[in-house]
């Protein structure tokens, strides 16, 4: 499985275009091998992107790998709830289609002011889930050091480090304290030169009390410790000579951006100096003529992004080149620039002995950088709740089942149905009156394809009667036809039963589990070597899947019962992409509890080992145990499950059901279920309570699983 570091950038000013560029830089010369991905890329106008790494990276680095980026049109369209989840299944899509083998870094999105900082922030978390990826913070601090650093680790601490499961690495400075030279100073200074915080103290003091997040580098604005032609560096940026001072043969060792009105950069500024400016900000340097004129200091200025404004006429320009400071221009954009200055890798320089040429690149200061890239993380793929749907998804789509739906008359089958159609899922057959049917689909605002079959049970029971008959030879032939009359249930089994072209019952909304279970065992009935039939939900936490059984079918389960419904529980998580670790709940860990209950699930645990050594089970063990790690190290020390268990099975019906229901209400969350288990065909239940999502997805688990029957 491919590594993947998402870059999150935190608050505001946090350009990652620089950063990925130096650590581009990183991995070629450490021969790492790497995908780029930057997920969306909105339109900000007919032709141009908000975000432009990727392009550049796909023009300029030939050898590094860029996934396509899902491109939209309006950033503000992502607000809606159903096209925000379309362009997160799309980004799966994106990304898995690539099957990658390499480290993926992801390019997170830039805070832009037209949408909510709480909205980005939850973009970029949601993303980080999906893709299953590993965490680097990055923070700008352009103005006061105190003041952004409180706001930004405010944001860190209350939106992202509050989720104790993410895999956080920590954090990069990101063109941090830009006219400072961090390479040399190991103290950080104010704009009044005064002493704010040491590195030492930085650390231990701001951020080793968050969840010790280690800072991984400061990644710098400035290319330091080197030297080269002013003229020579020009040709990179395409810049055009508007005025150049006598004294041409000056070297640039040092380069200072202007990206906003903060002029603090007076003091280092020197002969070897460029200083690049954007053409907004040009008239600002009118702040400091007096300063520059005074002490008569030799520079050269570099105006970006050039396109209108005439500096020639301007009254600063003549001002400027009186004094002698070279003056270039660039219709090139920061990005470019940016790229531009990074494929400057080698340079001459005056203070290396024997003139050897030596890479340069943006400065990053610290090991520690270097360890993470080049760490063979095996990063455990976990099964976040959008990427289990996405997989449930894609699978129904491909298979294309035909699922009943005996209570077809019920509005919250029909918008479920329409669904399934609409997002091409499987198709579904609806039993009810086609005229109810249509008119409820109507006040709901829905128009219902033909392709969504409607039988009305009156006009096709009779077809069934000699059927249903065999099996009940108890009734009269006539009481055959009554009762199929009023019970679609069982008329929705005869279906399954005779026909192979359906796949699938699913019921529950209106009716009991018993009115479900009973038909279906009758007509349907059990597979080969199946001694009872059990069930399971599937709890669909934002970052986990968790297995919860038996909560619906079986009261009070033996020993034997309760292995069996462990076992065929942890088949049901293989054949839906959950590496299954098993815990046989109990209000007793291991010996610390006794009781006859404690002995029943102690001996269920003992035949699954028998039955089953390929399993990883754990019991007698209580929840907190089988959850937690700490207290899993307090309790059972020894256990094989860590903490991490995710298929739970419950000692009886009562402590189940409540629990799956408890968890479901108080966490709000999707639970499908309940899936039954060891039918011959898949006949699936649904709680009265179900929402329109929990039908849509029960539908879709019933096609699955009857491809694996």
């Amino acid at each position: 499985m491919a590594r993947k570091i998402i870059l999150i950038p935190i608050g505001t000013n946090t350009n990652l275009t620089s950063l990925i560029l130096s650590l581009s830089n990183i991995l070629n010369q450490n021969k790492i091998d790497f995908n780029f991905y930057s997920p969306l890329l909105c339109k900000k106008n007919s032709s141009k992107y908000f975000q432009s790494t990727y392009f550049n990276l796909k023009n300029q680095y030939k050898s590094i790998n860029c996934i396509k980026p899902i491109f939209i049109q309006k950033k503000i369209n992502l607000f809606k709830n159903k096209i925000y989840t379309k362009y997160l299944e799309k980004i799966l899509d994106s990304y898995y289609f690539q099957k990658n083998k390499k480290l993926v870094l992801i390019e997170g999105f830039t805070y832009l002011n037209n949408l909510s900082m709480y909205f980005y922030n939850q973009l970029n978390l949601d993303i980080a889930r999906i893709l299953n990826s590993e965490i680097i913070f990055v923070i700008t601090i352009e103005n006061s050091l105190s003041q952004e650093l409180n706001y930004k680790m405010y944001i860190l601490e209350n939106f992202f480090l509050k989720h104790n499961n993410l895999k956080i690495l920590g954090v990069i400075f990101n063109n941090t304290f830009s006219q400072l030279n961090i390479e040399n100073k190991s103290d950080l200074m104010n704009k009044n030169n005064e002493f704010i915080l040491n590195k030492k103290n930085f650390i231990t003091k701001k951020f080793f009390q968050y969840n010790n997040l280690p800072i991984l580098a400061f990644n710098s604005i400035y290319k330091n410790s080197f030297s080269i032609n002013k003229e020579s560096l020009l040709l990179f940026f395409k810049a055009k000579k508007i005025f150049l001072n006598k004294v041409n043969d000056f070297k640039i060792n040092s380069i200072i951006f202007i990206l906003n009105n903060d002029l603090n950069f007076l003091n280092d500024l020197n002969e070897n100096t460029l200083l690049i400016i954007t053409s907004k900000n040009f008239f600002s340097l009118e702040k400091i003529l007096f300063f520059i004129k005074k002490h008569r200091i030799y520079f050269s200025i570099l105006i970006i992004e050039n396109k209108k404004v005439q500096y020639i006429k301007s009254y600063l320009y003549n001002k400027l080149i009186q004094i002698g400071i070279s003056v270039f221009s660039s219709k090139e954009n920061f990005s470019n620039i940016l790229f531009n200055l990074n494929k400057i890798n080698f340079i001459k320089s005056s203070l290396i002995k024997d003139n050897k040429l030596y890479n340069n690149f943006f400065s990053i200061k610290s090991n520690k950088i270097y360890s993470i890239f080049q760490k063979k993380n095996v990063v455990q793929d976990n099964m976040s709740s959008y990427k289990f749907l996405y997989k449930l998804k894609k699978l129904s789509k491909k298979i294309k089942k035909s699922i009943i739906l005996p209570e077809g008359e019920n509005k919250k089958i029909i918008q479920a149905a329409y669904l399934c159609h609409k997002l091409n899922l499987c198709k579904c057959i609806l039993l009810g009156n086609p005229e109810i049917i249509y008119k409820k689909s109507y006040s709901l605002g829905l128009k219902l394809s033909k392709e969504i079959k409607i039988y009305n049970p009156k006009n096709i029971f009779s077809k069934y009667i000699k059927i249903f008959y065999k099996f009940n030879k108890n009734f009269s032939l006539h009481k055959c036809k009554k009762i199929l009359q009023k019970n679609n249930i069982l008329l929705s089994m005869l279906l399954l039963k005779k026909h192979s072209k359906y796949h699938g019952v699913v019921a529950g909304i209106i009716n009991t589990t018993a009115d479900v279970i009973r038909p279906a065992l009758k007509l349907v009935k059990m597979k080969k070597n199946t001694n009872l039939i059990s069930s399971i939900f599937f709890m669909l936490f934002l970052d986990k899947i968790l297995v919860y059984g038996d909560c619906a079918i079986n009261p009070n389960p033996s020993a034997l019962d309760l292995s069996e419904i462990a076992i065929q529980s942890a088949d049901s998580a293989k054949n839906f992409g959950i590496d299954p670790k098993i815990a046989m709940l109990s209000y007793s860990t291991n010996d610390s509890g006794s009781g006859p209950m404690v002995e029943k699930v102690k001996f269920a645990t003992t035949l699954v080992r028998q039955k089953r050594p390929d399993l990883l089970i754990e019991g007698p063990i209580q929840y907190d145990a089988a959850t937690d790690i700490l207290i899993s190290n307090i309790k059972c020390s020894e256990s094989k499950l860590l903490g991490n268990a995710n298929v739970f099975i419950f000692p009886d019906l009562n402590s189940g059901n409540i629990a799956y229901k408890a968890v479901q209400r108080s966490c709000s969350i999707v639970s499908i279920g309940p899936v039954i288990q060891g039918l011959k065909k898949p006949v699936n239940d649904l709680s009265r309570g179900a929402s329109i999502k929990d039908i849509l997805y029960t539908i879709v688990v019933t096609a699955i699983q009857s491809e694996q029957i």
